[in-house]
């Protein structure tokens, strides 16, 4: 069944009652009030889940990425997105920045990162964070890259 945890209002598929947590923020939900997005039926489909929590208001986010080396753009485009040095959404070109990284993930009309137990850590506006959600200008530092979170007009 689809539930919403009630705590962090993430989305998800619940396999089992039996001990029901939230797979993200690991609080326990009360089996007697689940949230039930979808009560009708029974699903394991991700793309249930994928499409349910889409972006909807068509809105264009990006980020602008810097380092010593280079500047350009990247459109987020998808719901997960993996920034690390090797096989990345975001490959950064950098000693410091661990394999994979850190996970930037939509939820609805929401967007956070992840520290994904880097080395070296990752920053938000300056502070080092396990997760936090983004706002607009937010600037993520890993490594030598700044990732300016961004919406175009």
């Amino acid at each position: 069944m689809i539930v919403q945890c009630s705590n962090c209002n993430f989305i998800f598929s619940l396999e089992s009652i039996d001990n029901p947590a939230c797979i993200r923020c690991k609080s326990l939900l009360d089996p007697d009030n689940l949230n039930l997005l979808f009560p009708v039926f029974q699903t394991r489909s991700r793309e249930v889940i994928e499409r349910f929590t889409k972006l909807t208001d068509g809105s264009a986010y990006y980020f602008s990425i810097s380092n010593p080396k280079k500047t350009y753009q990247y459109d987020i485009d998808k719901d997960q997105i993996v920034i690390g040095r090797v096989d990345a959404d975001i490959a950064l070109d950098d000693p410091r920045v661990s394999r994979k990284h850190a996970l930037i993930e939509r939820y609805k009309y929401q967007f956070y990162i992840r520290d994904l137990e880097s080395k070296n850590g990752t920053f938000i506006n300056g502070n080092r964070i396990i997760e936090g959600k983004l706002n607009l200008n937010d600037i993520i530092s890993i490594g030598i890259t700044n990732l300016t979170f961004l919406k175009h007009e």
